[in-house]
């Protein structure tokens, strides 16, 4: 999912995209982040470059697992 975005962005189809993705650090804690991935374009230059936001939202994400779970109980 991540590639077929990025090709999206680079051809142009489309100004930016966001989408979550688990890590898993050294010590085997999993991560969630929220990537913003937008191109920067110069004029009459092909977009190569990007400039990407990474957001910890591993609390938020242990918040709606707790929510979640307490739907079943």
């Amino acid at each position: 999912m991540h590639e077929e975005k990025t090709a999206l962005l680079l051809a142009g189809k489309i100004e930016h995209y966001t989408l979550e993705k688990r890590y898993i650090s050294k010590d085997g804690a999993i991560i969630w982040v929220n990537l913003t991935v937008s191109p920067i374009r110069k004029p009459a230059e092909e977009p190569g470059r990007s400039i990407v936001v990474v957001e910890d939202i591993t609390e938020r994400k242990r918040i709606e697992n707790e929510i979640w779970e307490m739907s079943f109980e």
